[in-house]
């Protein structure tokens, strides 16, 4: 609850959410101003050598809440070993992002202990294999409801955020490896953090997932041409 505090008090604001309306965080970072973006062709992605056109959809708006929620964040987040806040905001902000269609009649997003876990592996894969799911104590996103065996999770999003699928490319072999390149666009100029490369990997396992891919790792592109 320390960091929590602690990110309140820089500028972190969370606004409740209704049960027709998911809740909105917005974040700022001081001194940040975006600049000028110059208008560019849009890409031509090559969807059948990296992935489909509905998942590449998919894991676009759940890295796109990401890449946002990383760029406006007051403090570094290390996705290796995000604490327990961190995990369950960014579990919130991937799963709605994704499938707003999740969220149920009283407002929050209902999932079994399986349904996390296999969400939990796809984002923080290495981090769950040794740790396994944090408690939701003291989380103000997550709760785990005992009698119903069930995670609670409120609806999370980046308020005054857009973000577009810049680039689509296979790496190396035929592992299902690919890089997804992504440009936020923030309305209320609070970082200059607007390019992002996430690193995905399919799944080969033939088991059914939630998400059609593993995300690898993400990070910032500096100084992107243009």
């Amino acid at each position: 609850m320390k960091k929590f505090v602690a990110v309140l008090l820089a500028g972190l604001m969370m606004i409740g959410a209704s049960a027709c309306a998911a809740e909105t965080l917005q974040a700022s970072t001081a001194g940040a101003i975006a600049p000028e973006q110059a208008e560019k062709s849009p890409p031509v992605l090559d969807f059948e050598h990296a992935c489909s056109p509905a998942d590449a959809d998919e894991m676009i708006k759940a890295c796109g809440q990401l890449a946002a929620y990383l760029a406006i964040s007051v403090y570094e987040i290390d996705m290796t070993q995000p604490d327990p806040e961190d995990f369950w905001l960014m579990l919130s902000l991937v799963t709605y992002g994704a499938n707003p269609e999740y969220l149920s009649e009283f407002g929050t997003i209902d999932l079994t202990k399986e349904e996390v876990t296999d969400i939990a592996q796809t984002f923080f894969s290495e981090w769950v294999a040794a740790n396994g799911l944090p408690s939701t104590k003291d989380s103000y996103v997550a709760e785990y409801v005992a009698a119903e065996s069930l995670y609670e999770l409120q609806p999370m999003e980046i308020s005054d955020m857009a973000y577009e699928l810049i680039s689509l490319d296979p790496i190396g072999g035929a592992d299902g490896s690919f890089s997804m390149g992504i440009r936020l666009t923030d309305a209320l100029e609070r970082t200059e953090k607007l390019e992002w490369t996430v690193f995905l990997k399919q799944w080969n396992d033939g088991e059914e997932h939630l998400f059609p891919c593993r995300f690898q790792s993400i990070e910032t592109v500096e100084n992107p041409a243009g």
